[in-house]
C-alpha cells in the first residue's frame, strides 16, 4: 500500500536518519493505522464500499428468466434526471471481476496445461501436462487462439442448446404459417362451413404463438450468455496485457523476431511498388500495447455471439432443408444448392480476405500510432530543429497506408452485404420459377409463404450470421497471435532478497537482508563489481539477436561502485555517458551480462525520468484507490516536496 511504501521510501532514501526521529514516525504510522474514527473515503473508495450487492446473485429462477432482476437499476437511471452516480451501481459478481478473470486466464487458458501445441512432424499432437516450457518450445508452438476457443465452447454450452432449440421452433413456426394460410384457404373455398378446417387454423395458429413465445426468451438468453462471456475474455485479455507489461524491461530489446508490422508479408506503397515487411527490432512499444488493448481484444466482444453459429447454423440450414423439401420437393433443394454451393464458397474466400486485411490495417495501426507516440514524446526535439513538417508528411503516409488498407476491407463488407440483400430475393424467384414452369407444380398460398420464410431464415444463417462467424473468427485469430506474442516476451528478472535464515541460506543462496534500524551508516546496501551490460542483452559486442544485423551496444562498462546506508549519491555526467543505463541495472530493469551485483536490502524504491500517471485528479494518483486519511496524506505530501507544487 501507499503507507508502507512511502514509509519504505523515507528510510531507505535517508530522508530520516536519526533513530529517535524514525522511531517517532513508525509509531505515528502504527497509529495511523488503527485510528479509523475520523476516516473519510475518496470516490473509489467510497464507491466500492458503499455500492449495492448485486441483485443478479439472489434473483430467483423467474427474476432471471425475464431479466426483472436489472429492473430497479433501470428505473432508477429512468426517475433521475442526472443519471446514474458511481455509488449507484451495483457490485459485480464474481466472475466478472478483473482479477478473478486474469487468475481463470492464468491458470485455465495461458497455463500449460491447458495449451495447444503444434507439432512440426505431427500437427494433431497437443500439450500434455508432464509436459515442461522448454520442451515445448523447442517442438512447437502454443495456440493463444486454440486455448481461448476451447475455453469458449466450454462455458457456452447451454447457450448452444439454447440456441438450437431457437433454431427448431423458428423453422416450425414457418411450417405452422405455412398451414395456418392453408387453412384459411380452405375456409374460403368451402365458404366457412367445415369447421374442421376452423379447429385447423386455430391449431396452427396457437402453434405459431407457442413457437414465438419459446423462440423470443431463447434468444435474448443466448444472447446474454455469449455476450457476457464475450465481455469477460475482453476483460481477461486486458487485465492479462497490462499485468505483462509491468513485468517487461522498459529499456532492452524484448524481441527481434517479431515487429509491429511482421504479419504483413508485404505492403504496397502508393506509387504501386511493394515494399517488403521488416521483421527486425521489434520493441514492446506503448502504441503497440495500446492497440492491443484497445483495437485486438474487441474483436473477441463481437465475435463471442457468432461463434456457436458455426455449428448451429449448419444444423438449422440441414432442417430447414428438410422441411422445405417435406413443402415444395425438389425445387427447394435446388435452391438450397445454389445457396450452398455458390453462397459458403464465396463466404470463405470472404474469410480469409478479412483476416489477411485485418492482419495489415492492424500492423499499420502499431506503426502509425507508435510514431506519433515518439513524435510527441520528443516534441521539443522537433520543435528545436524544425522537424514539423517532415513528421507531418511520414505520418500523413503512414495514415495513407492505413486508410488504403481499410478501404479495401469495406469493399469486402460491402460486397458481403449487397450478397446478403440479392441472395434471397433471387435465390426464391428461381426456386418458384423451377417449381411452376419446370416441375409444373401448384404456385399456392402456402407454399410461396413458406417457401419466403424458410429461404430468408437460410440466407440470414448462412450469408450474414455464419459469414460473421467466420469473419470474427478469423480476425480473433490473428488478434490472438498479436496477443500471444507479446505475452510470450521475456521478463525482466526478478530479483528476490529473502530475510536471513540458515534454511533460507541452504535452498536459494542469497545473501541475508537487515532490517533498517539494524543497518549502520556505513553498511553497504547495493554493491556493483566490474558490471557490463548490452543494449541488447548478450554478453559481447559481436552478438546480434536473431534475424537482426544491427550491432549489440554497451549501456554500462565496467562499472564497480558500492552504495551504503544512510548516503546520498549523485550520478553526474553529459548526455549518454550512461546514467540513466546505470539506474536501469540498478533496478535490474537493464540486464546484467558480466561481473555480479550484491544486494543487502528488503526493498527498493525507483523514481523512473517518465512518470506513470492515469486519467485522474491528483490525489486519486496518489491514493490510488486506498483510504484517505487527511493527517497522513498531508505527511505524504510534505515529504515528498509536493507542497509548493500543490500550493
Amino acid at each position: 500500500g501507499i503507507k508502507t511504501a512511502t514509509a519504505l521510501i523515507m528510510k531507505r532514501s535517508s530522508i530520516i536518519n536519526d533513530d529517535d526521529e524514525y522511531g517517532r514516525f513508525r509509531d505515528n504510522i502504527n497509529d495511523d493505522k488503527d485510528d479509523t474514527s475520523n476516516t473519510a473515503m475518496d470516490a473509489v473508495g467510497a464507491a466500492t464500499k458503499r455500492r449495492p450487492p448485486n441483485p443478479l446473485e439472489s434473483a430467483s429462477l423467474l427474476s432471471r428468466f425475464t431479466f426483472a432482476w436489472n429492473f430497479q437499476l433501470l428505473r432508477k437511471g429512468m426517475d433521475n434526471v442526472m443519471g446514474l452516480e458511481e455509488i449507484d451501481l451495483p457490485q459485480l459478481v464474481k466472475s466478472d471481476q478483473s482479477c478473478w478473470l486474469l487468475t481463470q486466464f492464468e491458470n485455465n487458458i495461458w497455463d500449460i496445461k491447458t495449451m495447444c501445441s503444434i507439432n512440426r512432424g505431427n500437427k494433431s499432437k497437443r500439450a500434455t501436462k508432464k509436459d515442461n516450457t522448454k520442451e515445448k518450445n523447442k517442438h512447437g508452438q502454443y495456440q493463444l487462439a486454440r486455448a481461448l476457443l476451447t475455453d469458449y465452447w466450454k462455458s457456452t454450452f447451454w447457450a448452444r442448446v439454447l440456441l438450437n432449440m431457437n433454431s427448431i421452433v423458428k423453422v416450425f413456426q414457418a411450417y405452422s404459417m405455412g398451414k395456418l394460410l392453408e387453412a384459411f384457404g380452405s375456409i374460403d373455398n368451402d365458404n366457412g362451413n367445415d369447421y374442421n378446417n376452423h379447429s385447423q387454423a386455430y391449431l396452427w395458429g396457437c402453434m405459431m404463438i407457442l413457437c414465438g413465445s419459446i423462440a423470443i426468451p431463447t434468444k435474448q438468453h443466448q444472447f446474454n450468455i455469449t455476450f457476457r462471456k464475450g465481455i469477460q475474455l475482453r476483460i481477461a485479455l486486458i487485465a492479462a496485457i497490462y499485468a505483462k507489461t509491468t513485468k517487461l524491461s522498459s529499456v532492452a530489446v524484448v524481441d527481434n523476431s517479431y515487429n509491429s508490422i511482421s504479419t504483413v508479408d508485404s505492403i504496397k506503397e502508393d506509387n504501386g511498388t511493394r515494399k517488403k515487411a521488416n521483421n527486425n527490432n521489434y520493441h514492446a512499444t506503448s502504441g503497440h500495447v495500446t492497440n492491443l488493448a484497445s483495437n485486438d481484444v474487441e474483436k473477441f466482444l463481437m465475435t463471442s455471439i457468432f461463434t456457436n453459429l458455426v455449428i448451429g447454423a449448419p444444423l438449422e440450414a440441414a432442417l430447414i432443408l428438410f422441411v422445405g423439401c417435406t413443402t415444395l420437393g425438389q425445387a427447394f433443394a435446388a435452391g438450397f444448392g445454389i445457396f450452398v454451393v455458390a453462397f459458403l464458397p464465396l463466404q470463405s474466400f470472404l474469410g480469409k480476405k478479412f483476416a489477411l486485411y485485418r492482419s495489415r490495417v492492424a500492423a499499420l495501426t502499431d506503426n502509425r500510432v507508435s510514431f506519433v507516440s515518439q513524435a510527441l514524446s520528443g516534441s521539443r526535439i522537433m520543435k528545436m530543429n524544425g522537424w514539423e513538417l517532415e513528421f507531418e508528411k511520414r505520418i500523413a503516409q503512414k495514415r495513407r497506408l492505413e486508410i488504403k488498407q481499410l478501404q479495401n476491407s469495406n469493399m469486402l463488407r460491402g460486397l458481403n452485404e449487397a450478397i446478403y440483400y440479392f441472395g434471397s430475393i433471387s435465390v426464391v424467384l428461381f426456386v418458384l420459377i423451377l417449381h411452376v414452369f419446370v416441375l409444373e407444380g401448384d404456385l399456392t398460398v402456402r407454399n410461396v409463404f413458406t417457401t419466403m420464410t424458410l429461404m430468408n431464415m437460410l440466407q440470414y444463417t448462412l450469408t450474414l450470421h455464419l459469414p460473421n462467424a467466420v469473419m470474427g473468427l478469423a480476425e480473433c485469430s490473428v488478434s490472438a497471435k498479436r496477443i500471444q506474442r507479446f505475452l510470450e516476451l521475456p521478463e525482466r528478472e526478478v530479483v528476490y532478497c529473502a530475510p536471513a535464515s540458515a534454511a533460507n541460506l541452504e535452498t536459494t543462496g542469497t545473501k541475508p537482508c537487515r532490517r533498517q534500524e539494524e543497518l549502520l551508516d556505513n553498511t553497504t546496501l547495493l554493491s556493483m563489481n566490474d558490471v557490463t551490460c548490452y543494449w541488447n542483452g548478450g554478453n559481447n559486442e559481436n552478438y546480434t539477436q536473431s534475424n537482426s544485423s544491427i550491432p549489440n551496444t554497451k549501456a554500462v562498462a565496467n562499472v564497480t561502485i558500492d552504495f551504503h546506508a544512510a548516503e546520498m549519491v549523485c550520478i553526474i555526467g553529459s548526455v549518454g555517458c550512461g546514467k540513466s543505463a546505470l539506474l536501469q541495472a540498478i533496478v535490474n530493469e537493464l540486464p546484467i551480462s558480466t561481473g555480479n551485483v550484491t544486494r543487502n536490502y528488503e526493498s527498493l524504491a525507483y523514481a523512473p525520468q517518465d512518470p506513470w500517471i492515469m486519467n485522474g485528479t491528483i490525489q486519486e494518483n496518489i491514493l490510488m484507490g486506498l483510504e484517505f486519511k487527511k493527517q497522513w496524506y498531508d505527511e505524504v505530501i510534505e515529504s515528498c516536496g509536493l507542497l509548493i507544487d500543490l500550493g
